[in-house]
């Protein structure tokens, strides 16, 4: 990521924000309203000149993921921008002119243009007021949004100094000559207000704030909701630092809260989303809509990159202990957000796949079944692993990493419905400490596999950390006095057709080959290995063996597997009691092969 070597020196810096919305027939609007030759409509001309881009609005949204997220047939989902920056002040403001914020407003137009906006509105400087900042959020937004019947996402973006203030801390606009002339003060409760009225007229909205004491504005707001959830309606506000922090800037590169915001999700070092749908001309066929990074995916990477310059990772000329990582919470003061904002990731459609002809690209550099025939001790394993699941409670994981492990494994989902309560803190954490991570998903032989699969789709991202997707067929295990009665259920759900239960198997592997780009590995007990036919033997495999012989000789009794989970009962520093600890085959050589789908 460019972030981690570019950021070069660094200056105090002070505010960015963003919005995105929608409207569709001059029904909609006020009779006195001005048709703008773009065919925006506004209360008077001058206003027309604020539009950089402007889509015609009986146009269809045209990315599928888009459509996918808000569902319900829709056609047509507005998106709309207000990108406000302030570089050039009186040469009485104390805290002098800020370069840096037109750059942010200039990478902000060309990201939001990529990202399919409908509509881009900038006010840079003297075109920046309080009046027509409010303007565009709560007048404009909201007829647009209406018209468009609540099918809008809003994104308002600020660049600029912010300035502390007994009567509340403030975005700083051109006109002001001072820190505490109220004349260019634009109040970040006049802002909170501004945002709750658009984000009540629209389906998401998000507020970007990149200025010193933005997150000030959490003083009326409060915390809550899933900023991982992209189908749902939301509304959240991202600062740059923590109530009554400073920012920073890159000289004349911008700020670093959105170098880091925009890398991650052009460059892929945020987290995303598949998006996949069964092809509704041919069900045995796979479209892949690439992928969608969610607004906390895009927070949980700036996270990570301030952090990473707190700690000395990415070198900057700065008092680490003035900068605060960002602030995340919701826009409306009485309730929590069931969903939030997202972004485009750049990965590629690709045509309908015919499922049956998916498979994983064997690789000559193969060392499954080869590098471990030379351990002889548990010990001698360079790259060694956990896996966890809710319950091993809270991990700390950067005393996890700390420790020596190398990668780790944590439960996502299990059967069509259920989502590991732990999941989004220990991927969130995960990608913070920079530990490699992948996350497994427990198959239920009794229920449909398609819908296991999208139930996985919805809530885990792709990532460049992320390992291949585990599938976990533990449940298929044998039958015996001390076996539990849901795993004897799995087992006759299991054996009442064994041909259709492995090629339900074999067609979620290949499904989440097609959403994740890699092949996924199988986790499975040594003991159930007649579970799988010559067609598995492409994916690479998870055994689990905690036999005292094969301890003893330092591999399990499977000739052939990519990782060993030898043991359940590991003591492990920032995990509570005893956890499921794990070898793999190879060395780190072979381990940076596996983390990219080599296998």
């Amino acid at each position: 990521m460019s972030t981690r070597n570019g950021l070069g020196a660094f200056v105090l810096l002070c505010s960015l924000i963003l919005i995105t919305g929608a409207v569709s027939t001059r029904a909609a609007y006020a009779e006195d309203d001005v048709r703008c030759s773009n065919g925006a409509f506004v209360d008077r001309e001058a206003r027309c000149k604020f539009f950089v881009h402007f889509a015609p609005r009986d146009s269809d949204t045209k990315d599928a993921r888009i459509l996918a997220a808000f569902g319900h047939n829709a056609s047509q989902i507005r998106s709309i921008a207000l990108v406000v920056g302030v570089s050039k002040y009186s040469s009485s403001f104390e805290k002098g002119s800020l370069p840096a914020a037109h750059a942010d407003v200039e990478r902000l137009k060309t990201f939001l243009v990529n990202q399919q906006f409908d509509e881009i509105i900038v006010l840079e400087d003297e075109a920046a007021t309080q009046e027509t900042i409010s303007y565009f959020l709560s007048k404009y937004v909201v007829t647009e949004a209406n018209a468009f019947e609540g099918r809008a996402r809003v994104l308002f973006a600020f660049s600029g100094h912010g300035v502390p203030d007994g009567a509340g801390s403030a975005l700083a606009l051109s006109s002001a000559q001072t820190t505490s002339d109220v004349r260019g003060l634009y109040r970040l409760r006049a802002l909170q207000g501004d945002l709750q009225t658009a984000a009540a007229a629209s389906w998401q909205t998000l507020g970007l704030i990149d200025a010193c004491y933005g997150g000030d504005i959490f003083g009326v707001g409060f915390v809550g909701g899933n900023p991982n959830d992209y189908h749902d309606k939301g509304a959240y506000v991202i600062t740059a630092g923590s109530k009554g922090s400073l920012t920073w800037t890159i000289d004349k590169g911008g700020s670093v809260f959105f170098q880091a915001l925009i890398d991650g999700i052009e460059n892929g070092t945020a987290n995303s989303f598949p998006v996949q749908v069964v092809d509704p001309n041919n069900p045995k066929s796979l479209i892949n809509y690439g992928g969608v990074v969610t607004q906390g995916q895009a927070f949980a990477e700036a996270t990570r990159v301030i952090l990473d310059v707190q700690a000395g990772v990415i070198k900057a000329e700065v008092n680490p202990a003035a900068l605060s990582p960002p602030w995340e919470g919701s826009v409306m003061p009485d309730s929590a957000s069931t969903g939030a904002f997202f972004f485009l990731a750049n990965t590629p459609t690709t045509k309908a796949v015919p499922i049956a002809e998916i498979a994983p690209k064997i690789d000559p550099r193969e060392f499954s079944g080869q590098g471990q025939k030379t351990q002889t001790q548990l010990h001698s394993y360079v790259v060694r692993g956990i896996d966890v699941s809710h319950y091993s409670g809270q991990v700390d994981w950067q005393k996890v990493a700390a420790s020596g492990i190398d990668f780790a494994y944590v439960k996502a989902t299990q059967g069509t419905t259920l989502i590991d309560p732990m999941l989004q803190r220990n991927l969130d954490a995960l990608h913070i400490a920079s530990l490699p991570h992948g996350v497994y998903l427990t198959y239920d032989f009794c229920q449909n596999p398609d819908l296991e699969v999208e139930n996985l789709l919805r809530i885990v991202p792709y990532g460049t950390d992320m390992l291949p997707i585990a599938l976990d067929l533990e449940w298929f295990e044998g039958s015996g006095i001390n076996t539990p009665s849901s795993f004897r259920m799995q087992m006759k759900c299991a054996n009442a057709d064994i041909t259709l239960t492995r090629n339900n198997v074999l067609r979620v592997l290949q499904r989440l080959t097609v959403a994740y780009g890699r092949a996924p590995i199988i986790f499975l007990p040594s003991v159930s290995r007649n579970l799988l036919d010559t067609r598995f033997d492409a994916y690479p495999r998870w055994t689990a063996d905690y036999s005292h012989g094969s301890n003893e000789a330092g591999r399990p009794r499977d000739l052939i597997w990519t990782i060993w989970q030898y043991s359940d009962r590991g003591v492990i520093s920032g995990v509570t009691g005893p956890t499921d600890v794990d070898v793999f085959a190879g060395d780190q050589k072979a381990f940076a092969l596996f983390l990219k789908g080599h296998h």
